[in-house]
């Protein structure tokens, strides 16, 4: 009965493929869709327990948090300014560290910090060191390898337009470390001192010297301590160990701005009191615990999860009736082949054994594929978290 089933489903393999793929797929996607899931829960909720306390504008939330945490561009609106770092420390009861996001190189989010940040993170090298210079930069081993990079190499910002309404030129940063693996944002993450930052922000910049240009259509007028110049100067789009003492920046620098801070408290009780002085009313910051938001967050998926799963009674049952349709369908064109069969001398039960051990076989295939979808699907854990949840 068994070698008739085998015989049978290898003469139609083509049709018996597409039931084995549809059965598999029933099977797959809510146990799958439960793995991806829990995957992704258990990723963001350990990185958000990594930090005990984030701060922001007052007007700023969610997507600030969102955008620091999980190295994700363009998420938050709201900024703080660098002389705020100084602020907050002043308060003696730990230390916090600016970030500053919302640019990218290759589609890579690039991250302004401090080196401060690494040991935070518990971030190694496998290769160089950290950055120390304007136009240096630090890659995540996933960075690295997809876009097959090494030490001494360069990556090319890609323009935003920030405050400079006219764009802003690319910069070439220089590669000067590699991450270890760490299975978490880090390693997708591109990193640079705060300074660089807002050279590719439009907020600094380099040119030759304006005392040693006497091309009229690049120099307007000179006074005397002041020379004004046309756009058609040269910018550097390198900085380099010959032109980074050309470099300057647009106003004081503790009135430039970050994004948000990482804040890393001396102890639990000075936690404690620094989140009630943020928590005022009339104060400019705001005080986020990440493990909470994200939690809320996450809560939401949960609803859509259950949404989903009520929705999935409705559809199995919907698809088994279909099935059972399509099985009693061929039969019935297999009538030929069964009176065949009896002809031959087969009894009922070897007959009926047969077209079992089809069905049998089918669900078996189908389980060992959905098992082995099963088995793969947290590897899109991290597909998951950027494309849906954030």
């Amino acid at each position: 009965m068994i070698a008739w089933a085998l015989l049978y489903l290898r003469h139609y393999a083509f049709r018996n493929s597409l039931i084995v793929l549809s059965l598999s797929l029933i099977l797959f996607i809510p146990f799958g869709l439960q793995n991806i899931i829990e995957i992704s829960q258990q990723k963001m909720i350990a990185r958000a327990e990594s930090s005990a306390l984030m701060i922001t504008a007052n007007d700023g939330g969610t997507d600030e948090l969102i955008e620091a945490l999980y190295l994700k561009s363009g998420q938050g609106n709201s900024w703080l300014k660098m002389a705020d770092l100084d602020s907050i420390n002043n308060h003696n009861l730990g230390f916090a560290i600016p970030v500053l996001s919302g640019f990218e190189a290759q589609e890579f989010n690039i991250l302004g910090t401090t080196i401060d940040y690494f040991s935070y993170r518990n971030l190694s090298f496998t290769y160089g060191r950290n950055f120390q210079n304007l136009g240096e930069c630090v890659i995540g081993n996933q960075v690295a390898n997809q876009l097959d990079l090494k030490i001494g190499d360069s990556l090319i910002t890609t323009p935003k337009g920030f405050f400079d309404m006219a764009g802003v030129y690319p910069l070439k940063l220089r590669i000067v470390g590699i991450l270890n693996l760490k299975n978490n944002p880090d390693d997708q993450g591109i990193f640079t001192d705060i300074k660089t930052s807002w050279i590719i922000m439009g907020l600094g910049h380099g040119h030759e010297d304006v005392q040693k240009i006497s091309d009229p259509e690049v120099i307007i007028s000179r006074e005397e301590n002041t020379v004004k110049t046309t756009q058609k100067i040269k910018l550097y789009q390198e900085i380099t160990g010959a032109n980074k003492n050309d470099f300057h920046f647009h106003g004081k620098e503790d009135e430039l701005p970050i994004r948000s801070m990482f804040f890393v408290p001396n102890s639990d009780k000075d936690l404690a009191i620094i989140r009630a002085r943020l928590t005022n009313k009339n104060s400019k910051f705001k005080a986020l615990v990440p493990k909470m938001v994200v939690n809320r967050l996450l809560d939401k998926v949960f609803k859509f999860q259950q949404v989903f799963n009520t929705f999935y009674i409705w559809v199995l049952f919907a698809s088994a009736l279909t099935l059972a349709v399509i099985f009693m369908l061929l039969i019935k064109l297999r009538e030929s082949q069964i009176n065949t069969l009896y002809t031959l001398g087969a009894s009922r039960f070897q007959v009926v054994g047969s077209l079992l051990s089809e069905l049998l076989i089918l669900l078996i295939a189908s389980s060992i594929l959905a098992f082995i979808l099963y088995m793969i699907s947290g590897n899109f854990a991290n597909l998951f978290i950027d494309k849906i949840i954030l």
